[in-house]
């Protein structure tokens, strides 16, 4: 009902139903036998009115209001995407922080490892050095001691010289050899060692932290 019209008896029509309704009858729809005079009726069309603008009002504050959800639940799933976000970056700085840790310690262990092991190659090498100048000197002392009982007259100086003299030579020979193989393997050693260290630093520089971080897993199972 859009414009209320009301007869005489009280009753209200709607006026456009009221003129189609005329077309074919005279009387009145509750009343035949009356005669309709009918005027407008303004208290409820007033009535109407103010409900349809309660409903476009209520319609419109709804709409508002579910764009005003459908945008607070938007803001909400960017957050939750942020938080996300932050938490797999969180995730990956922790990573980060057991790779530098894990590559830290290797590190270090390793260069100190090798440092020592070195250093014990090195120190084997000078005693094989020195066994083989001892051995030197020895061979040295035997060709003299040989000599001096070659010059002596008496034959038994010259046997117990010769003797003595020919076994010096043999021991410091022996010796020299022995001192040289030492020598060889210090050698290797020290190359095996500088080779470890030159790994090391190649695997220090070039694996990024997240193999690091592996590498802490493995060694620090949970």
């Amino acid at each position: 009902m859009k414009r209320p019209v009301t007869d005489k008896h009280g009753h209200t029509f709607e006026k456009t139903e009221m003129e189609q309704f005329q077309i074919n009858h005279r009387g009145c729809p509750i009343q035949p036998n009356n005669r309709v005079i009918y005027f407008d009726n303004l208290a409820v069309k007033n009535c109407i009115e103010s409900w349809q603008k309660i409903i476009t009002d209520y319609n419109r504050d709804r709409q508002s209001y579910e764009l005003r959800q459908e945008k607070m639940q938007e803001e909400i799933n960017v957050l939750k995407k942020e938080k996300k976000q932050l938490e797999r970056k969180n995730q990956d700085l922790k990573e980060d922080c057991r790779g530098a840790e894990a590559r830290e310690h290797f590190f270090n262990q390793a260069v100190i490892t090798a440092f020592q092991d070195m250093s014990k190659a090195q120190d084997e090498k000078d005693q094989a050095q020195n066994q083989l100048l001892s051995s030197a000197a020895e061979v040295v002392g035997g060709v003299v001691a040989g000599g001096i009982a070659v010059a002596t007259t008496g034959p038994v100086a010259v046997v117990v010289g010769t003797a003595i003299g020919t076994g010096a030579v043999l021991h410091g020979f022996w010796n020299g050899l022995d001192a040289n193989n030492k020598i060889n393997e210090a050698d290797t050693k020290l190359n095996n060692y500088k080779q470890q260290l030159q790994s090391t630093l190649t695997a220090y520089r070039s694996f990024s932290l997240k193999d690091w971080n592996g590498f802490w897993e493995f060694m620090h199972p949970s």
